[in-house]
């Protein structure tokens, strides 16, 4: 499957769901890294360049295009989101530990009192804003793999924020207006040679691979290098035949159960009973609509690295289910905007005790 790599060339903004009114607000808040809707329009923009495709065609002409992966790269090495069942103790920065596991005893909220189990760590802990672990690391969590200590890097590590200030302007005379002073929270991702090649980087697994070698991106529009690279993202997992793992999300995702995912959906020969889960705060997702020149409605997305406890009631095993999967072709959970690539998750094992009937962690 092809492997395009997005390479910023100037600072990128991508704002968020919140509302910013020019006159009344004066910082615009920004997101980073950006929803996977937004690397789907420069990818269908660059196919529409690459082909002559007028804008009015670029909605049926680029509708076979299809995010299948989506990671983060810095330097040579792919970076995940980190799941969030690991946190860091607080004061302490770069080390993550992983979450316990505990039977529910009733005593804890409301939210999650109907579920059998709840995570928990005795210490102070804080939760880890925009983490990233690197595929080592990353392999460790989706093999079950318990370490002590799990290092980890945040957008801070690959991003300089820079701000920079804005007047906003009349459609009619272009000239400046009083009272519309803003600023913007840029983000330059930071060389790692001489030459500012291999920065922090956007790499997609798409079914096309025709696109031109420049692009644009984020919210002002600025230039990316868009390049199709040979790299290997395959984690070779060992599954176990447990009936118990966890589903990880490397995407944000839209559930109509709110934070829970309908699992009956894809795998309707199975059953399943969610454990417990941490998700993160909801982000708020829109877009453009080119073809009815409309916004899309705003919707409520669980953000990547939210992590589900899953025991299999029917239908087999860990092992099993990976193949069904496979066999089927199931990329996404999402309940919608797969294509753009929402919902991408991968399985993580679950270390059960067979003998005290307790899971290990």
């Amino acid at each position: 499957m092809p492997t395009i790599r997005l390479e910023a060339v100037d600072t990128l903004f991508f704002r968020d769901g919140r509302p910013f009114t020019m006159g009344e607000d004066t910082f615009a808040t920004g997101i980073f890294p950006p929803p996977p809707s937004v690397i789907f329009g420069a990818l269908r923009s660059a196919y529409a360049s690459e082909n002559n495709v007028v804008l009015e065609d670029i909605q049926a002409s680029t509708s076979h295009i299809k995010i299948h992966g989506l990671n983060y790269g810095f330097g040579g090495d792919l970076y995940y989101p980190i799941p969030l069942d690991l946190v860091k103790i607080k004061n302490e920065n770069g080390i993550a530990k992983l979450l316990r596991v505990s039977p529910n005893s009733g005593l804890i909220s409301n939210k999650m009192k109907s579920f059998n189990y709840f995570l928990w760590r005795p210490n102070h802990i804080e939760s880890i804003t925009n983490g990233f672990l690197d595929a080592y690391y990353f392999k460790q969590y989706l093999s079950g793999n318990l370490l002590e200590e799990w290092k980890f890097k945040t957008i801070d590590d690959f991003t300089i924020t820079e701000v920079k200030l804005g007047i906003g302007r009349s459609n009619q005379t272009k000239q400046s207006e009083d009272g519309k002073l803003y600023r913007l929270g840029m983000r330059r991702l930071q060389p790692v040679n001489s030459q500012g090649r291999n920065c922090f980087s956007f790499v997609i697994e798409t079914n096309e691979n025709t696109y031109t070698s420049l692009g644009k991106l984020g919210g002002e529009a600025k230039g990316v290098r868009i390049e199709a690279i040979n790299i290997d993202s395959s984690l070779n997992i060992d599954y176990s035949e447990e009936i118990y793992f966890k589903i990880y999300l490397q995407t944000p995702a839209f559930f109509k159960n709110g934070v829970l995912p309908d699992l009956k959906l894809f795998f309707p020969d199975w059953e399943f009973e969610i454990l417990t889960y941490v998700v993160g705060k909801p982000l708020h997702i829109g877009g453009f609509d080119m073809k009815t020149n409309l916004p899309k409605p705003m919707l409520k997305a669980v953000p990547a690295g939210s992590v589900y406890y899953v025991k299999i009631n029917k239908g087999g095993n860990l092992r099993q289910l990976v193949n069904y999967v496979l066999n089927n072709k199931i990329q996404s959970l999402s309940d919608t905007r797969t294509e753009e690539g929402f919902g991408l998750f991968y399985f993580a094992n679950l270390p059960f005790n067979k003998v005290t009937k307790k899971f290990e962690i």
